[in-house]
């Protein structure tokens, strides 16, 4: 959901492309089918996100922070650890995606 929402207000304006679309080559790196599968799923999200208005992407950003706080506050017992450094921003949706793709193999 906060993915979505941001890669809704990073869209460059006329086109499907978002700008956070810059960091990919960060998941490449660390794992080409990660690179790849990431790839697609920014596509899919940036796709949806053409037709989501502004508030739509505010009510889904906040609802997921929402999850993401009583998550990790009272099922993990910890707080999350992108409130430390934000580079865990870039490694949550990757964790999750590398995760999935892994109980499909």
């Amino acid at each position: 959901m906060i993915m979505l929402a941001l890669i809704r207000w990073t869209l460059i304006p006329g086109t499907a492309v978002p700008a956070l679309a810059v960091f990919l080559p960060v998941y490449f790196l660390w794992k080409p089918s990660l690179g790849l599968a990431m790839l697609a799923e920014v596509a899919l999200m940036a796709w949806v996100s053409v037709f989501m208005s502004a508030w739509a992407a505010l009510t889904l950003f906040v609802i997921g922070w929402l999850f993401q706080l009583v998550g990790h506050r009272y099922f993990e017992g910890n707080n999350p650890a992108f409130l430390k450094t934000l580079v865990h921003l870039l490694v949550g949706p990757a964790w999750i995606l590398d995760k999935w793709l892994d109980r499909r193999d």
